[in-house]
Order: structure tokens, then C-alpha cells, then sequence
């Protein structure tokens, strides 16, 4: 394949690791003055206002944070010093510069602004200050903010998530509370400012009942909840079907559907002249678009029609056995008619279609036995490409100078440059189940935001290579954040307990040098193992929380591949219960410490490639202890009896 022009460096390599608890952003802003002074957040009062198209959600971005962290209780007045606006043009510098849903903060002695042209961007403005008062505050001190100016926008105008919750055989029904947490701690810190669905049968289709459903599938209200919560944001959610391949997990559940709609009567593709595939594909597609236009501000401007990775079997069947319909119709013409019809079904309601580019690309799908690029001419040229594959990547700049908009879905993280000068969208497809715990490795959480950077503010320019420097740059800052926690009785004092008088111990062995995380100090850098019936190790002291610094492992490699083939078994939403710790005070009361891994723990054998250096770092986790072969991450359980 045709190489990409090599920069000499990456540009996060050789700088310094970003400390976990400095006062930074990320990614970087492209204008920012921030003071070493700060000022009491109670000094701003607990009321702001709104002017303009102000989403709900951005208000509740930075007032439930400051609630939880703080009991500010905030409330609408008209003459607030903290003020949320829409507006195209202000006083502030470099506004006018301001591209997309971009946005601008500024807290000054006299208040706080948040202005944006865009209101989504005024989310991304609210979840900053909310982590600007944490960054100046600290664990434990009054919650106060540094005084800033920022301004920023992203280079490209669609970031998506994309969940194709087809594909993930998770174990347990998505709860819709929990799952929008992690959209909303996890894909809006991101910057992603679309949101993909593509629920096969894990939604209870009311066009087509006929089609069997997962029983952990949600129902109408549940998905539509989902949808009303990515509107309040002030964001789109927006569908993703198949339309013509991939079509196993949902709709050809099985024989009695493939007969139905299938072409041979086979589970892989959709037939592109059965009248009952036409209806029930302008059903099911009319109902998700249905769903997603909810709210008509936010109705979706894009539907996403798959077409990945076709893979018609006619050629292995019997003459007898094949769809007479379809009888001597070169593939490539089949693939282009079911196109045009989908096309037409977009166009008649209001939408554009995106389409995966692997079968029309030469130098991916597009020249194997079904010559799908030969009709690459014919497509629309309003049609969008999503080159989810880097293969995809070598025809960008063709397809874009013939007119076409392309995007970049990627089905895994990568920083692969070639035709980043040409695309609109660039994001990313979560085809894993349980995407915040750690098994989900380069489609997870340090992923998505590593991408951020590469979405908001600047193209990779190194291919393969950057990633590696971003991660160890930026790794223990990014958790830090996700794993702050209200501590309101603690002061900045750590003090180290020693292991080496507990009882119970099966093992203790000597851990390579560790002398702190961050202000957490670490007195006996050792492993240690308890037996079954548990190990003690004598606290002594009153803490307004504990540290733990822990890691686990699987007693074979055989055990952890049996474990993580839950693909079709998975894990709980919230990681997997594997061991806990039990808090006994001076009183005889107790609290239990529930340790789950994929959450608040990880591999103690850190994993191959980028992946599995990412799967080093749980949600749930103050900081990363990490060499070339282990990992042990520091959990911090906050004391709901300090007092004691």
C-alpha cells in the first residue's frame, strides 16, 4: 500500500508526563490565559442565567457537578454573574474565530461566561468550568476557580459515537440511568457531538414483530429516554441500520427470515428484490428514524445504511437453492439497486445516507469477486463515505475531489494520517459490549478521549505512532479526572499504612521501586496475596478515605480468554464483583469495599499493543502504577463515617 509522509516526531514524545493533579485541559485549547490567582466560587452567588438557545443539559453539565462535589444548589435568576448565551458574536477575543460548536469561558473577578454560537458547544463549556473548580479546589479544599479566558473550537464539524448495540451480546439489559452516565462521564468529556444507534435486537420493534428480540432489548420508552437525554444536551442522536450485509444478528435471526427477506434463503444479505424486504426495511428504518427525530430541534440530519462487508455465499449454493429474483444479476448491480433504493428512502425523508466505503474502495473490498467499485461512478454524490478501515483511507482525496463528503468511523482507535485534509467527520464505532470497563481496551475510555485530540484540535501527523505518546503523556491526568470524588472531611494529608504486620498473608513478595502517585505516597513498595480466609492490615487512624493500590490476575491465560468470550456472556455493567474489602471500625460497625474488575481494577499482566496498555486504566482508578509487564491501579474508597 501506498506509504504516508513520516513526520520525524510525534508531538506529545520526549515532553513530560502531565502530573494528575495540574491544572490543565484537555485536549489543549487553541486560545487560553489562565491566572495562578483564584477566586471563591461562592463569591459568583448560587444563581446564573440564560440567554438564548441555552440546552438544559448544559446548565445541569456544570450545576449537578457542583451539587454533588459541593451542595451549591443553583437556580434561574435574571441577573446571575454566571451566564450561559448563544450568541454569534461578543466582546470576547478571538470569538469571532470561533468554528462550529466551538465555545468560549471566561471567569473573571466580576462573573462567569459561557458563550457559544452553537449550543452544543456551550456543553463542552460547562463540563470545562465544572472541571476548572475541581482542578483549583482540590480533593478537599472550598471550592473555588481559577480566573481564565479560553476559547476554542474543533477542526471538524461531526464527531460520532456510534453504538452498534447489535453486535455485543452484552449479559445484562443497558439500564438507560446508568448508560447515559457513561455517556455523559465518558462521550461528552470526549467532545463527540453525535450519537449513533444501532440497536438490531436489542430494541422491541413495533413495525416488525415477527423478528425475535433479545430479552434484555429495550422497549419504546427506554430508547426514546436515551434519545431525550442526547436532546438535552442539545445534540443529535441519530440511526445506523444494515442494509443490504451484516445482516446475521439482526434481521435473519434465522431460517424462517431469511426465507422471508434474505437472498438465497441465507442469513448474510438482505435480497434486493423481495417486496417484503422493502417493506420491512422502510419499516423498521422509518421507526428508528422516528425515534431519533423525537424532538424536531434535534431531528437527525444523516442515517447510517451500513454496507460493510457484504458477503454474498450465492456461489457455494446448488442452482436449485438460489434466489430466483436475483438469477444472473451481476452482485455489483444488486449492490447499486439496493443502494438507490435506500438513497431514495433517505432522500424522500429528509435525510442524507452514510455509507461504509470498504465495498466500493479498490484497495480494501472493492475489486474481491463482487466488483462492487466498478459502480462506484453511479453513487449519488451526495451520498457520505465512511471509511471505517484504513484501507479506506488511499481513496479520501479521490472521492472527495469528485464531490463526495467523507468521515472517518473508526471500528478501533488509530492515528492513521492519510486523507485527514479531506475529511468533515471523524469518530469512532463502539462494536464491544460494555464500552466504559476495561476489556474494551482501544474502543474504550482512554481511546475516546485520546481521539478527542484528534477530533478537536489537531490532525495525527505520525502514522501508528502517535498514540503511544499521547497515552504516556496524558494517561494518569485523564483518569485522575474521571475518578474524582467528593471528600469533604479529608484535608491534603496522606499518610501510608504498612502492610508488613497483617496477618493471614499466603504471599509477599518485593514490587519494582514505587514512592508515590501524585501526592499519594506508598511506604513498602510490595506485593502481597491473601488466603481464603482473608488477610487484616491495621489502619489505626481515622481517614476520610483509603487508597488501595491493587491488581488482579487470571491463574491462566486459558482462564482469562475463557472470561473475556463473554462476547456472548459478558460481564455486569458495572465490572465484574471479584473480591472486597471489609472496613471495620473502632465501634464494631462495618463497610464493604466491593472490588470489580474491568471498573476499579485491572490486569495485573498488562496486555499486547496499544490495547493492552489502554486496558491499564479502569474508570474508577486515582492513578496507573505501570511497567513494560504489570499494572496495579490505585482505587480510592471515600469513608462515609470519617468521623470514626
Amino acid at each position: 500500500l501506498p506509504q504516508p509522509p513520516d513526520a520525524a516526531v510525534p508531538e506529545d514524545a520526549g515532553k513530560p508526563r502531565v502530573d494528575p493533579d495540574a491544572f490543565v485541559f484537555y485536549p489543549e485549547p487553541r486560545h487560553a490565559q489562565i491566572s495562578s490567582e483564584a477566586v471563591p466560587l461562592a463569591g459568583f452567588g448560587l444563581a446564573y442565567a440564560c440567554r438564548g438557545a441555552v440546552p438544559p443539559g448544559a446548565v445541569r453539565a456544570f450545576a449537578d457537578e457542583m451539587k454533588r462535589f459541593y451542595g451549591f444548589d443553583y437556580r434561574p435568576s435574571d441577573d446571575a454573574r454566571i451566564v450561559f448565551e448563544v450568541a454569534d458574536t461578543t466582546s470576547i477575543p478571538n470569538y469571532d474565530a470561533i468554528r462550529f460548536d466551538g465555545f468560549a469561558l471566561v471567569v473573571a473577578k466580576t462573573g462567569v461566561r459561557l458563550v457559544a454560537k452553537d449550543p452544543k458547544g456551550l456543553v463542552y463549556a460547562a463540563t470545562m468550568l465544572a472541571d476548572a473548580v475541581k482542578m483549583t479546589s482540590g480533593d478537599t479544599g472550598a471550592p473555588a476557580v481559577r480566573l481564565l479566558s479560553v476559547v476554542d473550537w474543533p477542526r471538524l464539524k461531526y464527531r460520532p459515537l456510534q453504538d452498534m448495540l447489535r453486535t455485543h451480546g452484552h449479559a445484562d439489559k443497558y439500564e438507560v440511568p446508568f448508560y447515559v452516565e457513561m455517556l455523559k462521564r465518558c462521550a461528552i468529556d470526549s467532545r463527540f457531538n453525535m450519537f449513533g444507534f444501532e440497536p438490531g435486537a436489542y430494541y422491541k420493534w413495533q413495525s416488525e414483530t415477527n423478528i425475535p428480540v433479545s430479552a434484555r432489548a429495550w422497549d419504546r420508552r427506554e430508547f426514546e429516554s436515551v434519545v431525550d437525554w442526547v436532546n438535552d444536551r442539545g445534540m443529535t442522536a441519530y440511526p445506523r441500520m444494515n442494509g443490504l450485509g451484516h445482516v446475521r444478528h439482526w434481521p435473519l435471526a434465522g431460517k424462517r427470515e431469511a426465507a422471508l427477506y434474505g437472498e438465497d434463503d441465507d442469513t448474510n444479505v438482505l435480497c434486493s428484490r423481495k417486496a417484503a424486504q422493502k417493506e420491512m426495511t422502510k419499516a423498521v428504518f422509518g421507526e428508528i428514524l422516528d425515534i431519533c427525530s423525537k424532538n424536531p430541534a434535534f431531528a437527525p440530519k444523516f442515517f447510517h445504511i451500513g454496507y460493510d462487508e457484504i458477503r454474498w455465499q450465492t456461489d457455494k449454493l446448488p442452482e436449485a437453492q438460489r434466489c430466483k429474483l436475483c438469477a444472473g444479476v451481476p452482485k455489483k448491480e444488486l449492490f447499486l439497486e439496493q443502494l438507490m433504493f435506500l438513497y431514495d428512502w433517505c432522500k424522500m425523508r429528509g435525510v442524507r445516507p452514510v455509507m461504509c466505503a470498504d465495498m466500493i474502495r479498490r484497495y480494501h473490498n472493492g475489486l474481491n469477486a463482487f466488483r462492487c467499485a466498478e459502480v462506484e461512478p453511479k453513487i449519488p454524490k451526495d451520498v457520505v463515505y465512511d471509511n471505517w478501515a484504513t484501507h479506506d483511507t488511499f481513496e479520501i482525496e479521490e472521492t472527495t475531489k469528485a464531490g463526495h463528503e467523507n468521515w472517518k468511523l473508526l471500528t478501533a482507535y488509530n492515528d492513521n494520517p492519510i486523507g485527514e485534509d479531506f475529511i468533515t467527520g471523524l469518530g469512532l464505532n463502539l462494536c464491544i459490549y460494555n464500552w466504559w470497563l476495561t476489556h474494551a481496551e482501544d474502543y474504550g475510555l482512554l481511546a475516546q478521549r485520546l481521539l478527542a485530540d484528534s477530533m478537536w484540535r489537531a490532525a495525527p501527523r505520525v502514522r501508528f505512532r502517535e498514540r503511544e505518546a499521547k497515552l504516556a503523556r496524558w494517561g494518569d491526568y485523564l483518569i485522575r479526572n474521571w475518578s474524582r470524588k467528593p471528600i469533604p472531611q479529608g484535608t491534603e494529608e496522606f499518610d501510608p499504612v504498612v502492610l508488613a504486620g497483617g496477618s493471614n498473608w499466603t504471599g509477599f513478595a518485593a514490587m519494582p521501586s514505587v514512592t508515590s502517585f501524585g501526592k499519594v505516597p506508598v511506604a513498602a513498595p510490595v506485593t502481597v496475596e491473601a488466603s481464603a480466609r482473608g488477610a487484616e492490615i491495621a489502619v489505626g487512624r481515622r481517614a476520610a478515605s483509603l487508597c488501595f493500590l491493587h491488581a488482579a490476575d487470571f491463574a491462566c491465560a486459558e482462564d482469562k480468554m475463557k472470561f473475556m468470550s463473554g462476547r456472548h456472556a459478558g460481564q455486569p455493567m458495572g465490572g465484574t464483583p471479584m473480591a472486597e474489602y471489609e472496613v471495620r471500625y473502632a465501634d464494631g460497625t462495618t463497610e464493604r469495599v466491593v472490588v470489580k474488575y474491568g471498573w476499579n481494577v485491572s490486569d495485573w499482566t498488562v496486555g499486547k499493543g496499544f490495547g493492552g496498555i489502554c486496558a491499564c486504566y479502569p474508570i474508577d482508578c486515582r492513578a496507573v502504577w505501570r511497567s513494560a509487564a504489570n499494572a496495579a491501579s490505585l482505587h480510592e474508597w471515600v469513608n462515609p463515617h470519617p468521623e470514626k
